[in-house]
């Protein structure tokens, strides 16, 4: 017969003596987890975000990319709308996952919300370190444990803004610039669009 004491002095852990510690380690796991935030308004979405996307999903265990919106702007696509094609550009991306920024919340509070301590963010060019060094101390102030993460674009990527691709719409032989700057899924969504109009 076993000692019970002298099973206890060894550390023994019996089967049913603790029936946290399956929680415990699921917890810890989470925990563990390098998880990073990726935010816009991806209106429209274009080949430099799918950039950021790719490389931030080999950076993080968990990539959330966030739809934001600002309520003094106008868009092209509704929050849903942009979502929706977010997550189909990101199916091949099997450790990202698409959310909405609630309306009226701050980026920092929606990190601490979802136990997320970095945010990624992309640098085009060098007028881009001022702005997202202002950024990163704002940020800080809201929620001391978040950081930013920054990547630089490629070169070829730089000039990938959604504006510049929005001016192009409705031109003759639009589908075939904009093809230069955007994901096949969003042009696809873009011809349908148009078809409808």
């Amino acid at each position: 017969m076993v000692d019970k004491r002298r099973s206890e002095r060894r550390g023994a852990i019996h089967v049913g003596s603790s029936p946290t510690l399956g929680t415990m380690s699921t917890e810890r796991e989470k925990e563990m987890k390098k998880k990073g935030i990726y935010a816009g308004s991806f209106d429209l979405l274009t080949d430099g975000h799918y950039e950021m996307i790719k490389e931030g999903s080999k950076l993080f265990d968990e990539l959330i990319v966030v739809v934001a919106s600002d309520p003094k702007k106008k868009y092209m696509f509704s929050v849903e709308e942009r979502a929706a094609m977010l997550r189909i550009v990101c199916q091949e991306f099997p450790n990202v996952v698409v959310k909405t920024l609630p309306e009226r919340m701050m980026l920092p509070i929606f990190a601490k919300a979802e136990n997320v301590k970095y945010i990624l963010r992309g640098i085009r060019n060098i007028a881009d370190f001022d702005a997202e060094y202002t950024l990163q101390v704002t940020y800080r102030g809201i929620n001391s444990d978040v950081s930013c993460v920054y990547l630089v674009l490629s070169p070829l990527l730089c000039n990938r803004s959604s504006s510049t691709v929005k001016a192009l719409l409705g031109y003759d032989g639009w589908e075939e610039e904009v093809a230069k700057y955007v994901p096949k899924q969003i042009l696809e969504v873009l011809i349908a669009r148009s078809n409808k109009d």
